[in-house]
């Protein structure tokens, strides 16, 4: 069962949120300078983290809704079957 209700789909979205939002806060740090991490807005960095996780989230409803559940537009990325996601040969 493929389609943007399925646990697989929010599994995979979730995914790319957290990788998203990591992103967000590496190139937050980056900008700010070495040196400055102590005197670092933590809220502005946690909030462009946020923000960023958010828009994957909505990327991947947004691609979904266009594709039936898979969550690329472009077909480089599908979700496998749970039995092949796991290894197992059994459902």
């Amino acid at each position: 069962m493929s389609g943007m209700w399925t646990i697989e789909f929010w599994k995979a979205a979730g995914e790319r949120a957290i990788k998203t939002a990591a992103q967000s806060a590496a190139s937050a740090l980056a900008s700010a300078g070495v040196g400055t991490l102590i005197g670092l807005d933590w809220r502005a960095v946690a909030s462009m983290s946020g923000f960023g996780a958010l828009t994957s989230i909505l990327t991947s409803i947004a691609s979904g809704a266009v594709t039936g559940g898979d969550t690329s537009l472009t077909g480089a990325e599908t979700l496998a079957p749970r039995h092949l996601a796991t290894g197992s040969d059994s459902q």
